[in-house]
């Protein structure tokens, strides 16, 4: 799940003049919510049972959005993840 956040949000070919700013914030903000989605789940697991399945649904969840991401057509990661943001 994380390589592919990061793949997302750098993966796309740009020039030098071309800002990746934007779009390394995004990765490492994405990246520490879904770790701290992770931890809870795992805090979770020990108390109640359906954290077990929370634990599992917190990477499918993030592989299947980044996926999505990624073959969104025509549009670059950073535009992609700044109209996720704006919604």
């Amino acid at each position: 799940a994380f390589s592919l956040i990061a793949f997302v949000g750098l993966g796309q070919a740009r020039t030098t003049r071309q800002g990746r700013g934007a779009a390394i914030v995004l990765s490492v903000g994405a990246l520490i919510g879904v770790r701290l989605l992770g931890a809870a789940a795992s805090t979770l697991m020990l108390r109640e049972a359906y954290g077990v399945g929370l634990a599992y649904a917190v990477p499918v969840l993030t592989i299947l959005v980044a996926c999505a991401y990624l073959f969104w057509p025509n549009k670059t990661p950073a535009t992609r993840f700044g109209e996720a943001l704006s919604s």
